[in-house]
């Protein structure tokens, strides 16, 4: 398998960006809050909401994935539940050449294939597809009550309302949103933190997020969009394989 074909399912099976985990673990600063008092009520929303179990859903996502040698655009369709599942697909330019990478992960297996060749089965890896937003959230809040940006309307066909946060945090907290890959990258370059800007709808869901790490000459950026929300449709196993 080439260098890309290995990165594309790295990148595909540690996507970052919101999961079903329990509660906030033990230690945790207690996030303080904005001065203004209508802004100070909806961080508070906000909190409780990252302090309650999600329903399992579906959504559609997109993403793009750009560093200084390689830009990916991955699209699909993700399951959060106990075991995430999804049909996603990576177009991706990296050395000059451009790759089409398809990926289908069932509650038992992953499913992989380049451009219109065979299917291969591997074991499911360890990682989400799509990371727990919500240590993201306290984090941010807790390092800083200004990282709360106030509320704002989605920008997506169901529309409704959300909670916009933006700041920085250290890599170590952002190891669910960076492929593994891209972490060794930014090792590499001593980047130590990264911009970080989160929107969460009003069900605690997260819409969209970007991170935006930079220096060393070096730059990384990654942004995620999940919308339309329903119910789970587990995908089945790719015939052809």
């Amino acid at each position: 398998m080439s260098a890309f074909r290995n990165w594309a399912v790295t990148v595909l099976a540690a996507t970052a960006l919101v999961g079903c985990s329990s509660s906030s673990p033990s230690g945790q600063p207690t996030p303080a809050f904005p001065s203004d008092q209508g802004a100070t009520q909806e961080a508070a929303a906000l909190l409780a909401l990252m302090d309650t179990a999600q329903v399992p859903f579906s959504a559609t996502l997109s993403e793009r994935i750009t560093d200084s040698n390689s830009d990916a655009k991955i699209n699909g369709a993700v399951n959060v539940a106990d075991i995430q599942t999804g049909e996603l697909s990576v177009i991706g330019l990296d050395g000059g050449v451009v790759t089409t990478v398809y990926l289908t992960l069932t509650r038992n297996a992953s499913y992989h294939r380049t451009g219109e060749g065979p299917w291969t089965r591997t074991e499911r890896a360890a990682e989400p597809l799509v990371a727990d937003h919500r240590p993201l959230v306290r984090a941010l809040l807790g390092n800083n009550p200004a990282s709360y940006r106030g509320m704002e309307k989605l920008r997506t066909r169901r529309g409704g309302q959300a909670y916009r946060l933006s700041g920085r945090l250290p890599v170590a907290e952002l190891r669910e949103a960076v492929s593994t890959r891209n972490l060794q990258r930014l090792a590499e370059h001593h980047i130590a933190d990264c911009g970080t800007d989160l929107l969460v709808n009003t069900d605690g869901r997260l819409s969209e997020l970007t991170v935006d790490c930079a220096g060393d000459g070096y730059q990384l950026t990654s942004t995620l969009d999940l919308s339309e929300f329903g119910p789970v449709t587990e995908p089945e196993a790719p015939t052809g394989q």
